[in-house]
């Protein structure tokens, strides 16, 4: 089944007096990548977000916002960092034994010291919130990968489209191909005889040989038949399935282009204009397919 690459999805979970929001969006790209912003204790699990959604989304460009609400329980416990202010306070006797008054530090100057005061992570309360993210982001993926797979079943109808297309124009060239013998032994012919005035008996044989095998399509005609039941069949596995299907609509346009250099009738150059059209509409819809 086809599932696009882009879509939104939203989820929430509730541990405790923690309450983690995570909210995905996801928009086309060759690659899987994750853009987010992460603080405070968010980032901590910032690996741990990436490594699930890498498992989930092999394609896509998905911007990450997580929100987390805290109630009475905070995250982090305030510790004094008693090595700062000593060096502050060793400065602060020093100027008093040059002579030099300072007034005493109070809490609002410790405070305002660069790393007086550290945030230290509460361990019980890390695993609460590591909970609730995990929850929240298993809800948040599924949410995107629903509305991934529901416009995945808006493309597999138009890329279905374009493909009944080519195999429309493939019978008529087709039934083209098989009228086309005493055309082409006529040409053949007509070769032969313009050669044989200016080779040898045993060259002519070749040169005609060589004509003959560059008017025939057979094979190709043969091969962009595999290619459509290929094409088909693989729509129907599971994902990734983007570069699979891309690389096979590449060589339908292949067979395509040599066909049209070797036909021999317009009615086949004018089924192949369109085959070539329907590929470059589906490869345009495969830059979205995961």
């Amino acid at each position: 089944m086809l599932r696009s690459m882009t879509g939104y999805g939203i989820g929430s979970a509730t541990v405790d007096d923690f309450q983690v929001q995570v909210n995905l969006q996801s928009v086309n790209s060759r690659y899987a990548e994750q853009r987010m912003r992460l603080s405070g204790i968010l980032s901590s699990f910032e690996q741990l977000i990436r490594e699930n959604i890498k498992n989930r989304f092999r394609r896509g460009d998905i911007s990450v916002q997580i929100e987390l609400s805290t109630g009475e329980q905070q995250p982090f416990r305030l510790e004094l960092n008693k090595k700062v202010i000593r060096a502050y306070t060793s400065i602060l006797e020093e100027l008093d034994s040059s002579g030099i008054r300072t007034a005493p530090l109070t809490l609002r100057d410790v405070l305002s010291i660069d790393d007086a005061v550290r945030k230290v992570a509460d361990e019980t309360a890390g695993k609460k919130i590591e909970q609730a993210l995990v929850q929240a982001l298993e809800k948040a993926m599924n949410s995107l990968e629903e509305m991934q797979l529901s416009e995945g079943v808006n493309l597999d109808k138009d890329i279905s489209s374009g493909i009944d297309v080519i195999e429309k124009s493939l019978m008529g060239i087709n039934r083209t191909e098989k009228d086309m013998p005493k055309e082409i032994e006529l040409k053949v012919d007509a070769i032969g005889n313009y050669l044989s005035t200016k080779l040898p008996e045993d060259r002519v044989a070749q040169e005609v040989a060589l004509a003959l095998a560059r008017m025939d399509i057979h094979e190709e005609v043969v091969r962009l038949e595999s290619h459509i039941q290929q094409f088909r069949e693989t729509t129907k596995l599971a994902p990734p399935l983007g570069t699979k299907l891309n690389f096979i609509i590449q060589e339908i346009h292949r067979e395509a282009n040599t066909i049209a250099s070797k036909a021999q009738s317009g009615e086949i150059v004018r089924e192949v204009i369109e085959i070539k059209e329907q590929t470059e509409r589906i490869r345009e819809q495969l830059r979205n397919v995961q």
